[in-house]
């Protein structure tokens, strides 16, 4: 049994992508792409899907009708206030901190490290005040311009998350100039500003919207991490979210300090085998599987959007896919429940036959044979290593309870695991899709009258330097 816990924000890429939610600008949404395509490897490959039931009344019986296949569980009925509770109080831990422009909090620094993007906060005049303003550092045009704009898309798309949740913004955040001094929301004046006396007015609305989604992302990162160790279940968050995750995991979860390399390193080196299994003094493993892109088979198949998710659904009862999640089964169960040591003599066995199947599904449906960058590679991390904070206990009366699998998992399963995908390689491999892209997206409605972040670069060259429009911070 494999369970995979999906949260809202993969499923609200699914809807933008169906048309079902309306966005601002139709060619940045390559990581709703990637979402959609982690959501159709769980439907594949995982016996059932989860989600949290924690939105309000207005949207909440919508979108169960909508992905009326997941078993959607009330926060409540699990005991999940406590860990709602806990994960608040955790994020509180992570709020973003920018001095000299620059997001220097531990936590994003690594967030946007991963990433790979560079951004410079500056101020910028509106009014004859200035005002600290969100940029990418480098130069307008060209494939690392697409990539901050499609991240920054995925970033802001958190504030409808914060609004369906009923939540309010956080904007906490420290800040401080390049001179060490801490800047105060009112009072602060740039030394050697060009225009008037350098009076400043704050953060700008994208900027301050921008922190908020942050804030929201190491809070909902938190929560589900620790909902899929409650539930014994596998993490299935939205790309941009696994990037906090790993920060998040490295740093409370004992793992070795060098965690996060570790899982990066999966993606850069040449494919030679089809799982890879790393075994540390944390009691975790990584285990690494090429997934071809099955969404490209998918749109190629059917030409229509709508059609995906139902096709995915048929693909699943054929035999080979049902071989591929036995097997899968087995592995995860190997390192469930036997020890690290013996799991690990054990694993050769079952490595082979995983290795034999997927690369039969890639025969049969005529996809790439492991041919590196373009296969999309997810990681997934098994884990029976004690929880950061103490999670409930499980509510005797759920014996009874609809969810008698997800019951029957959290008693008796000790490990868990999260999976992780490499947004910033993902972004590279959806840009060569090529017609299928257009395929993809064709079902996507823009409603131009909706707010959108327009992205803005701060030239390296000019960084540091003062002029009429704009100063360093």
């Amino acid at each position: 049994m494999s369970i995979a816990l999906i949260d809202h924000s993969t499923l609200s890429s699914v809807q933008r992508i169906l048309g079902q939610i309306e966005v601002r600008d139709k060619s940045v949404i390559d990581g709703d792409i990637c979402a959609f395509e982690n959501f159709i490897s769980a439907i594949l490959f995982y016996n059932e899907w989860i989600a949290i039931d924690d939105y309000i009344d207005e949207f909440s019986e919508s979108r169960k009708k909508e992905f009326h296949y997941l078993s959607f569980l009330d926060p409540k009925e699990f005991n999940g206030d406590q860990i709602l509770e806990k994960s608040l109080e955790k994020a509180d831990f992570y709020y973003p901190t920018i001095s000299g422009g620059e997001f220097t909090d531990e936590a994003f620094r690594e967030f946007f490290r991963i990433l790979s993007i560079n951004i410079k906060c500056t101020w910028d005049i509106s009014n004859s005040i200035y005002y600290l303003t969100l940029k990418m550092l480098g130069e307008k045009g060209g494939y690392e311009f697409k990539k901050y704009s499609e991240v920054c898309h995925q970033i802001f798309s958190e504030l409808g998350e914060i609004k369906n949740s009923g939540a309010s913004r956080n904007q906490a955040c420290k800040l401080f100039d390049q001179m060490g001094e801490e800047i105060s929301n009112t009072g602060y004046r740039i030394p050697n500003a060009k225009w008037g006396n350098g009076e400043t007015g704050g953060l700008t609305t994208g900027l301050s919207g921008f922190i908020s989604a942050l804030n929201w992302i190491s809070y909902k990162s938190i929560y589900y991490t620790s909902f899929a160790e409650y539930l014994k279940a596998d993490s299935f968050l939205h790309p941009i979210r696994q990037n906090f995750q790993l920060y998040y995991l490295e740093k409370t979860k004992f793992y070795s300090l060098n965690y996060i390399q570790e899982v990066l390193n999966r993606f850069s080196k040449q494919i030679s085998e089809e799982i890879s299994i790393l075994i540390n003094q944390a009691r975790s493993s990584l285990i690494t599987v090429s997934v071809p892109n099955f969404l490209t088979y998918i749109i190629s198949a059917t030409k229509d959007p709508s059609s995906i998710i139902a096709y995915a659904f048929d693909l699943r009862d054929r035999k080979e896919f049902v071989e591929a999640r036995e097997q899968f089964g087995v592995l995860r169960n190997l390192f469930d429940e036997e020890d690290y040591s013996t799991a690990s003599r054990k694993k050769e066995k079952i490595e082979r036959e995983l290795h034999s199947t997927f690369n039969e599904i890639r025969r049969t449906y005529g996809l790439p044979i492991l041919q590196g960058d373009g296969i999309s590679k997810i990681v997934t991390n098994l884990n029976s290593a004690g929880s950061v904070f103490s999670l409930p206990s499980i509510p005797n009366n759920l014996e009874s309870s609809r969810f008698l699998n997800v019951v029957s998992q959290m008693r008796n399963r000790k490990s868990w695991s999260v999976i992780y995908r490499n947004l910033s390689k993902e972004l590279l491999n959806i840009q060569s899709l090529g017609q299928y892209h257009d395929l993809i997206v064709k079902n996507v409605k823009v409603n131009e009258n909706l707010r959108a972040h327009n992205p803005r670069v701060e030239s390296e060259k000019y960084q540091f330097f003062h002029s009429q429009w704009k100063s360093p911070m």
